[in-house]
């Protein structure tokens, strides 16, 4: 091979090393400008509310209009009053404390300091909300609580009922089921319970 062959691939290969360098900048500097002015809060989350954090219209509105980073960290409903809530004891957080977690050291509870503390709880439903604002009960070995401050349920996702034709019809007669695009609603739900309490 030729001197300036050699000259001529060594440039092609600088370019390409300089390319993939730029791109690798600007695609952090895009990331970082994403994150820049919004608030970053940790939300533990009870079963089944993982994919309407996760959903991008939800996550747009987040950082849109109130510009908020939501990280979410999926939680089991009884986990987050048997467990202290912090995002170790989901293997994130301080490593140090996380690897003491996992050797089965109990010690660490939400007044634990450099443990990584939750900023919210979304719990999935009203049921474990209120539970969670009891006091533990530590007959049971339930971990202690963050306190409520001012708090009340701020959002409620919907629930999906599943029944048969015959029944939805009968509701439909007593008005207490609309239906709109082939699904039906609930649109009188003191009568539905009225129904079933008869």
């Amino acid at each position: 091979m030729k001197k300036g062959q050699i000259i001529g691939i060594s440039i092609f290969i600088v370019l390409i090393l300089l390319i993939i360098g730029i791109k690798a900048f600007s695609s952090d500097n895009d990331n970082k400008e994403n994150v820049r002015g919004l608030t970053t809060i940790y939300v533990a989350t009870g079963g089944g509310k993982e994919d309407f954090l996760a959903d991008e219209e939800v996550q747009k509105i987040l950082k849109d209009k109130y510009k908020l980073n939501v990280i979410f960290d999926t939680w089991s409903n009884g986990k987050t009053v048997s467990q202290p809530l912090i995002r170790e004891y989901v293997k994130l957080g301080n490593e140090s404390i996380v690897s003491k977690i996992a050797a089965g050291d109990k010690s660490y509870t939400i007044t634990s300091s450099d443990v990584s503390k939750y900023d919210a709880l979304f719990t999935s439903d009203q049921r474990f909300y209120d539970y969670y604002k009891l006091y533990p009960d530590k007959s049971k070995n339930e971990a202690d609580r963050y306190s409520v401050l001012g708090g009340s349920l701020t959002l409620n996702t919907p629930i999906v009922i599943y029944s048969w034709n015959k029944v939805v019809d009968a509701l439909k007669k007593e008005g207490i089921v609309t239906e709109n695009n082939g699904v039906a609603y609930i649109s009188n739900m003191s009568k539905l319970m009225n129904y079933i309490l008869e």
